[in-house]
């Protein structure tokens, strides 16, 4: 797994400053109370982030994706390559 930073704001969070590959925005609804970053065998990566259910807006920010599905298919584990990714969570109405 990358390094994954999880954030939650109370409005919509400015474009951050540093340089992202990819950046994209969705709206989900959370049914539980809970947002927790997992790894790819469902176990937890990182700390609980208590929030009220509801409907949220989330923005995914990406890099070092392009290097790494550039290796895929030469290097087994991508060594040295690394994927960061930004997760921005705000309440909507």
């Amino acid at each position: 797994m990358g390094n994954v930073r999880l954030e939650h704001w109370d409005a919509p969070p400015p474009p951050p400053e540093d340089e992202w590959e990819v950046c994209e925005e969705t709206r989900f609804t959370l049914e539980g109370s809970v947002v927790q970053v997992r790894d790819l065998q469902n176990a937890p990566a990182g700390p609980e982030l208590p929030l009220p259910p509801g409907p949220y807006n989330r923005r995914a920010h990406c890099r070092g994706r392009a290097e790494a599905t550039a290796r895929i298919g030469r290097d087994l584990y991508c060594r040295g390559v690394e994927e960061w990714l930004l997760l921005q969570l705000w309440r909507t109405a």
